[in-house]
């Protein structure tokens, strides 16, 4: 009886060994992909930037897009300041901007560039195209790939937008990448 009680609990603790090597919040590379998310909120507006690019970038949530893909693979991403919901109506009404705030959301156009990369472990999430309150938590090799065309293990019907970003900066790239559904 004790030789099954000892067993048992060798599987036990070698399958909580196992599972807890696997996929890491750290480590979304490793994560199961293509995998329902969570689809991203914003309350108000996102962080301000930087007067100008001699000052420093803080951590904070940012509006993005995608600037570019090095050859390195390095996805780059330009951030903007957005404004959202009452946030965005009391910001346009103050600054007399009749139609400053279309589809509930307005981005600044900043005449600086401040382009940020995407950490080795961000989390990334893509949005369904068609349709908002749908997105996908992928890898970055496969938003690489998505952004190319190729949409091997996608959801039936997916196709790549290129839906603006929020973006969590943290040491000066970004830790969080979640795609924006806009109309």
């Amino acid at each position: 009886m004790c030789k099954r009680w000892v067993c048992l609990s060798v599987a036990v603790l070698g399958a909580m060994a196992f599972t807890s090597c696997g996929a890491q919040e750290t480590s979304p590379q490793s994560a199961p992909q293509w995998k329902a998310a969570s689809v991203p909120t914003v309350k108000g507006e996102t962080h301000a930037l930087p007067n100008s690019l001699m000052d420093p970038l803080n951590d904070g949530t940012y509006w993005a897009e995608i600037a570019r893909i090095q050859k390195s693979g390095d996805v780059i991403f330009q951030l903007y300041k957005a404004r959202f919901g009452a946030t965005c109506t009391a910001w346009a009404k103050e600054n007399g901007i009749e139609e400053g705030c279309l589809d509930d959301y307005s981005v600044e156009n900043s005449y600086q560039r401040f382009v940020v990369g995407l950490a080795k472990n961000a989390r990334i999430s893509v949005a369904q195209q068609d349709m908002p309150g749908k997105s996908y938590r992928i890898s970055q090799t496969e938003l690489r790939g998505v952004m190319q065309g190729h949409l091997e293990g996608a959801p039936q019907g997916y196709a790549w937008t290129s839906f603006p970003f929020l973006v969590h900066v943290a040491n000066k790239e970004v830790v969080s990448a979640e795609q924006y559904w806009v109309p």
